[in-house]
């Protein structure tokens, strides 16, 4: 999704070098009050630091995805009886694991029972090998051997923010950036990653 922004501040700045760093929400945090980043994009990272300054960017839903193999592949609804008998793939390195676990738990799933994985490349191997189910936020980006089908009654959104640190200057890349990212239409990027 950024992809699209980037290409266009780096025709706007000669010779600029990008440097991305990964992490979940609490990570993007530590590298913003370690001056490691500039700006940072994440969900929700919490109240423990009052220096950050947030602009939301964008809610999305969570949706599951399948193998385009699996018998519910065909359907672009279900209902959690139709997810009972299915093996559960749990991103646990995603800020909203607990959050979306406790609204399958809510419906009987077993939660408890589900495969841990630790990151994106092997959620994507195993789902493509037809071990399991997941959930996904909206933007996730999936190859087309995956499906993704909503969950009637799945309680799970989370808003996704471009962080800043107050008081600390800003480069002019910073500020260029933050610009675009708080004017996008970011609604396009999940309508077409939400239909994959």
């Amino acid at each position: 999704m950024l992809i699209p922004h980037l290409d266009q501040i780096k025709r706007q700045f000669n010779r600029l070098e990008f440097r991305f760093l990964r992490g979940d929400a609490h990570e993007v945090g530590e590298f913003l009050k370690k001056g490691e980043a500039e700006l940072g994009i994440a969900a929700e990272i919490g109240e423990e630091w009052d220096r950050l300054d947030t602009w939301p960017l964008f809610t999305e839903n969570f949706q599951f995805v399948v193998s385009k193999r699996h018998p519910l592949a065909d359907r672009n609804k279900l209902d959690f009886d139709d997810l009972r008998t299915e093996q559960l793939l749990s991103r646990n390195y995603c800020e909203h694991a607990e959050r979306v676990s406790s609204s399958l738990r809510e419906h009987g799933l077993d939660v408890d029972r589900s495969h841990e994985i630790s990151s994106e490349r092997d959620l994507i191997e195993l789902l493509e090998a037809d071990i399991g189910i997941a959930v996904v936020p909206d933007t996730a980006s999936i190859p087309p051997t995956l499906k993704r089908a909503a969950v009637e009654g799945l309680d799970a959104r989370r808003t996704v923010h471009l962080y800043g640190v107050a008081g600390r200057e800003r480069t002019a890349v910073a500020s260029a950036v933050m610009r675009m990212l708080r004017g996008a239409d970011w609604q396009q990027f999940i309508g077409k990653t939400a239909r994959a």
